[in-house]
């Protein structure tokens, strides 16, 4: 994946990445990764911790706020 090519292998390492260079790894990917990774650090960090309860929870309001912004 993308990620792991980057060297990003677990979650640990992806909730300390900085946003600026996922940002920069996505844009290298190319133009069809358009993803925000704004909260891909509490969410790694969540799944990291086993905490998939409080993971769903939190992808199902962003999911819900991302359906809301127009």
């Amino acid at each position: 994946t993308i990620l792991n090519d980057a060297g990003i292998i677990s979650f640990k390492q992806l909730a300390t990445t900085k946003i600026k260079t996922l940002k920069e790894i996505l844009a290298a990917a190319g133009s069809r990764y358009t993803h925000n990774p704004s909260n891909w650090s509490k969410q790694a960090n969540l799944a990291a911790d086993g905490k998939l309860d409080e993971l769903k929870k939190l992808k199902a309001m962003l999911k819900i706020k991302k359906g809301t912004k127009k």
